[in-house]
């Protein structure tokens, strides 16, 4: 929205500047800040207003290989220090490893694991502090453990197939839940934290594979997205269990599903991969693709998905599982350089004389520069006073190409009574005399 700043001026009229001229060679002309305000000069209300751009550009960034038949990944901040991590799943190993965001520092790793699959980071618990849950399919079991790696804070044993598993609110309560899917006995089940009480099954469902909780449609409610790999489609549902948000059928088989905002416009997006080489991200209208891997990018088959901040820097990240190339790869992204925009910056004041009696007409002339003292727009506004105020919007006549979030200088040239401008009788903002700055945020 930019700055808005109450500022106000107080100069003479041309009558009295003439005489000044003559008396004294205009020493005594004098530009008054008010309002006790350091280094910005009192120059009216200044008001910014701009077409809002946003946006970020993809770069291929940390990459694990040489990985033994990787599965699933996630990305949240496990040991709780306030940074993200990153865990992700070695069936052919029977490891789960957790990394830093620098992708080097192993934070926890937990070996002899029965064709471990899925993994999530979140806290289950409700206890302030996230722990991470891993499914073992080979082993039938779905655990979660605190971010000690040792405490085990929930185990379900004796299931079918144990594929994927996600933790987060469902049922919107306030307190997070765990989900997971049982491919060979096609469901998908969702625990309240005491890991007992069943919220929500789906039964029936044709191999299901991946699982993901989170606010899909962006109503302020936490969504399921469920994928079924012998269905060949991937579907959302409210928490009501049964309301479908969206559906995509007919793909090639999928598998991992993960929520969350991918291109950072605040609005969660859904992504998921397709076994047979194909991982692809849709905006909140389910219609809208932002990005897709396709053919050679993508090594088949492909695995488990994740969206969020890993490396940290404010903007979320993608990583996805290559299982037969035997990689994990983060795309990081980046803001794009900044760009101008079309902006409009009102000035609005009072120009009295040294009496205190409104100057009853004038023109200015208006200056922008940038941070380096650059001249970036310059336009002059003739018969602008009126009863000795104005109210001037900048950039409506001559475009005003800004940069969100520069600070930039104006520097006002007033010719008093003047019905167009001719030359300035006094100047703002020219730092003569020191101080005299008038800056604003765009």
């Amino acid at each position: 929205m930019g700055l808005s700043v109450v500022l106000w001026i107080c100069f003479p009229s041309k009558v009295e500047v003439k005489k000044i001229m003559e008396e004294k060679r205009r020493v005594n002309l004098r530009k008054i800040v008010l309002l006790g305000l350091v280094a910005v000069v009192a120059v009216g209300l200044l008001s910014v207003g701009f077409f809002q751009m946003s946006g970020v550009k993809e770069v291929s960034a940390t990459q694990w290989t040489g990985l033994n038949s990787p599965t699933a990944v996630a990305i949240g901040d496990y040991n709780n220090d306030g940074l993200n991590d990153l865990a992700f799943a070695e069936a052919g190993v029977g490891k789960v490893t957790v990394y830093e965001g620098d992708g080097i520092t192993v934070i926890k790793q937990w070996t002899g694991l029965n064709w471990p699959w899925g993994v999530s980071i979140g806290d289950y618990n409700n206890d302030g502090l996230n722990d991470l849950a891993l499914t073992e399919r080979g082993g039938g079991r779905v655990t979660v453990y605190r971010s000690d790696g040792i405490t085990v804070i929930r185990q379900w044993t004796g299931l079918n197939s144990p594929l994927d598993v996600a933790i987060g609110d469902y049922n919107n309560d306030g307190s997070n839940d765990l989900a997971f899917s049982e491919i060979d006995g096609g469901s998908v089940t969702v625990y309240g934290s005491d890991g007992a009480t069943v919220i929500k099954q789906w039964i029936s469902l044709n191999r299901p594979t991946g699982v993901a909780i989170g606010d899909y449609d962006n109503d302020g409610l936490n969504d399921i997205a469920i994928s079924e790999n012998g269905a060949g489609r991937v579907t959302v549902y409210k928490s009501d269990g049964t309301t479908i948000i969206k559906q995509w059928t007919g793909l090639s088989p999928p598998h991992g599903v993960s929520i969350g905002d991918y291109n950072n416009d605040g609005l969660r997006d859904l992504a998921f991969s397709e076994w047979y080489g194909r991982i692809i991200v849709y905006k909140s209208d389910g219609a809208t693709v932002i990005k897709q891997w396709t053919g050679g990018g993508i090594v088949m088959p492909a695995g488990g998905v994740a969206i969020g901040d890993y490396n940290n820097d404010g903007l979320n990240d993608f990583a996805f599982v290559e299982y037969s190339a035997n990689r994990v790869t983060v795309y990081y992204q980046i803001p794009k350089p900044p760009v101008a925009e079309p902006t409009i910056v009102t000035l609005r004041g009072t120009l009295t004389n040294a009496t205190g009696y409104p100057i009853l007409s004038g023109s200015i002339r208006v200056t922008i520069k940038d941070s380096s003292g650059t001249q970036v727009w310059q336009d002059t506004f003739d018969n602008v006073i009126d009863n000795g105020r104005y109210n001037i919007p900048l950039g409506t006549k001559t475009t005003l190409m800004l940069i969100k979030g520069q600070i930039y200088s104006a520097i006002l040239e007033v010719d008093a009574d003047s019905p167009t401008f001719v030359s300035a009788d006094v100047i703002y903002g020219d730092n003569n005399p020191t101080g005299d700055i008038i800056k604003f945020v765009a």
